[in-house]
This record gives C-alpha cells, sequence and structure tokens, in this order.
C-alpha cells in the first residue's frame, strides 16, 4: 500500500479496464496508480479543488488500436479542463470553462 502521512486522499476513480486509478488529494495532487503493481506511475501538481475522468477516444487511421485511453482533469478553480495521455504522455488539450458553475464532466459509457 501507499503511504505518505501528510496526503489524505480525497477521491479517486478506476479506468474502464480496472488497470489504473487516479486520486486527488489535500495537497493538490492528482497521482496515477497501477492497480496490479499498486504502484504510482505519474504525479501532477498544482491541481487543488480538480476532479479526475476517464475517456476513451478514437485514434487516428494511422494508430493500430481502435482507441486510446486519457486522463481528463477539471480543475475547478482555475476553470480548465485538461486532457493528459496515461503514464508518460503529455497534455493533449486545455479547454477552458468559464466558472466551476457552468461546467460538469457527465461520464457515459457504452456496452462492454
Amino acid at each position: 500500500p501507499f503511504s505518505d502521512e501528510p496526503r489524505r486522499f480525497e477521491a479517486a476513480v478506476v479506468d474502464p479496464s480496472g488497470a489504473l486509478a487516479a486520486t486527488t488529494d489535500n495537497l493538490g495532487r492528482v497521482m496515477l496508480f497501477d492497480l496490479e503493481t499498486n504502484q504510482p506511475v505519474r504525479m501532477w501538481k498544482g491541481m487543488r479543488n480538480c476532479s479526475c475522468h476517464f475517456a476513451e477516444l478514437p485514434c487516428d487511421s494511422d494508430s493500430t488500436a481502435p482507441t486510446r485511453l486519457y486522463l481528463v482533469i477539471h480543475l475547478k478553480q482555475r476553470g480548465t479542463v485538461e486532457v493528459y495521455r496515461l503514464r508518460q504522455g503529455r497534455r493533449v488539450a486545455a479547454i477552458s470553462a468559464s466558472s466551476q458553475d457552468d461546467c460538469a464532466i457527465v461520464e457515459c459509457r457504452g456496452p462492454s
């Protein structure tokens, strides 16, 4: 198990495959965990008052995989939604949301 004395996890969301979890904590960090190894694989700092979601989106025609999984972070205080590739990927989008009351992330899942 992951232990860090001053840190308190506030929320967690598991990806659709059950392999990864994104957590938020009281220190303003988002952490991505590999649930098979129970190890953190990535951390984003400065992410206070946020919520995390996973999005599975179609890949471009050059890719061998039909879809790719992204982490979507809704930063309510900043009024932005940021989209990241998982594990080592860079931020692929930053979308302005005028205020925290005007934006909600709605998760939709199709048949498995």
